[in-house]
């Protein structure tokens, strides 16, 4: 009979996430084959600099104290130990890497440098010409003329616009009305189209077959309750200067961080620990895994790509996928070439305000992160940092769980003798460190006392992450066939601001094009 604080337990787990990883890999393939190669409106802006030297200092302390937290592991799980260096060594990695790494700037990538690339032909950033996809459905008025205002008050304008209202159940023929005009006063070519619910992919694939000119085109999505920053355009076209560069991932922020405790540590979770540490790593090696849905750049040819391998018809085991749209995008960009994130392209986007938002939303991202890992461990190359990051994801993930119901389940059980209180102190420390990251996005909307407020608040995002989050991913993994959108069934978050001016009476739908 093995212990309970036996290192059996979490090998197991891992041993079963790369016996999975192999499997994947070998046996499962695709029927297509994968491309190879001044107003209340808030601002915000990337200032990584500052925050380097104290991000280091941190680390360092961290460290000791990791070294010296050890010494309870030792007295308690001994054998455990190996995990423990496993996560720390991952942790610490991914910060290093995230804090050094800086946002993409015209000047990092020279003309010159540009011309000693063999066959490289892309069009400078001035020339590159953003096609925005807005997919919309039951999504309130004052959000989605928020969104669409922001994207005519951008540094560099959208080339054009394509909104599809996916069989919304709420009237948003004012809103339309609205947008029309000001795309004739801004000279923006834009559709607006309406179509039966068919669900967030069709409403792309309508958006994607409404362009009118695919000349230098780099694709951007949208979600319908985001607003960009005046500089977010701009700021993600600059990575495209690299002819490798097929996608950017920008930064999304809540709008509503504010409302309450639940929104506090979630935005610390997304903003400094997802997207700030983890994806940010990532693009040093250009190899982000996911985009968000919030804001994201792709060069056509990738978008492209995910039509000609069946976007719209995506299947798992029997089950029609309609979620998990972002990762399908980032996927072929990816195989395509290199995939990035622009910190300094930042967009304002309503998160959830109540529990059961909150956990449909997570269970639907951890159905399609399980669908998306399958097909990113089968497809991309062993030797990536991609697949790498992919696997190891796992391996933490499963192996951390099992770990954690040793240490607070098993052994209490088995033996009667809790955990030493000093367990919570690294995983605290920890989360004070990652969570210095929150303060690299400068916002208008929230005060410095406001943002440490929820910085003081990161021992709970951590918490959070580990004692609800993980058993929601754990469903959401297990259930993953269970491919219906799981949200908005009508519109959830309703934002009081009066309409802006300009507004015009309900008139007719159609096509402007810029003149």
């Amino acid at each position: 009979m093995l212990a309970a604080d036996s290192i059996a337990f979490p090998l197991i787990a891992t041993a079963l996430v790369i016996l999975g990883a192999i499997i994947i890999k070998l046996l499962f393939q695709r029927d297509k084959e994968l491309p190879n190669s001044s107003d209340l409106r808030p601002a915000a802006r990337f200032r990584n600099g500052i925050l380097v030297p104290g991000t280091l200092v941190f680390l360092g302390l961290g460290a000791y104290i990791g070294y010296q937290y050890l010494s309870f592991v030792d007295g308690y799980v001994p054998e455990l130990k190996p995990f423990f260096l496993l996560f720390g060594a991952t942790f610490f990695f991914q910060i290093i890497i995230a804090v050094l790494s800086r946002k993409f700037t015209r000047s990092s990538f020279s003309s010159q440098q540009l011309k000693d690339v063999p066959g490289a032909h892309i069009p400078a950033q001035e020339t590159l010409r953003p096609i925005v996809m807005i997919p919309v459905y039951n999504e309130d008025e004052t959000s989605l003329t928020n969104n669409l205002r922001a994207l005519f008050d951008q540094t560099v304008p959208p080339a054009e616009i394509h909104v599809v209202d996916d069989g919304s159940k709420n009237d948003l023929s004012q809103v339309e009305a609205w947008f029309l005009n000001e795309a004739v006063a801004h000279n923006i070519a834009v559709t607006w189209t309406r179509q039966e619910n068919q669900g967030k992919r069709m409403a792309h694939a309508t958006a994607y077959n409404n362009i009118i000119d695919r000349t230098n085109a780099i694709i951007v999505t949208v979600d319908s309750d985001g607003v960009l920053d005046k500089n977010a355009l701009e700021e993600g076209l600059i990575p495209f200067e690299r002819p490798e560069v097929y996608s950017v991932a920008g930064v999304v922020v809540a709008s509503n961080a504010q409302k309450n405790f639940l929104a506090r540590i979630t935005d610390m979770i997304f903003v400094a620990g997802q997207q700030l540490v983890d994806r940010q790593a990532q693009s040093a090696f250009g190899n982000v895994i996911v985009n968000s849905g919030g804001l994201a750049l792709y060069r056509i040819a990738a978008v492209d790509a995910a039509m000609e391998t069946g976007y719209t018809e995506e299947d798992f085991f029997g089950s029609h996928v309609v979620f998990s749209d972002d990762s399908y995008f980032t996927l072929m960009a990816l195989k395509l070439g290199k995939t990035v994130q622009q910190p300094s392209a930042i967009v304002f986007a309503d998160m959830p305000e109540n529990l059961s938002h909150h956990v449909r939303q997570q269970l639907r991202w951890a159905r399609g992160s399980f669908i998306r890992g399958w097909w990113r461990v089968r497809h991309l190359d062993p030797l990536s940092y991609a697949w790498i990051r992919q696997v190891l994801g796992y391996v933490l993930f499963f192996s951390m769980t099992v770990v954690v119901l040793q240490i607070v389940l098993f052994k209490p059980i088995a033996t009667g003798e809790l955990p030493p209180w000093q367990f919570l102190l690294i995983p605290a420390f920890l989360s004070y460190i990652q969570g210095v990251r929150y303060f690299a996005i400068e916002r208008s909307d929230m005060s410095n006392s406001s943002q440490f407020l929820t910085y003081l608040l990161s021992p709970f995002s951590i918490l959070w992450s580990m004692f609800v989050l993980r058993p929601i991913r754990l469903w959401g993994f297990i259930t993953c066939r269970k491919t219906g959108w799981n949200t908005r069934q009508s519109v959830e978050i309703v934002h009081e601001t009066p309409q802006p001016s300009g507004f015009v009476a309900p008139g007719g739908a159609g096509t402007i094009a810029a003149g």
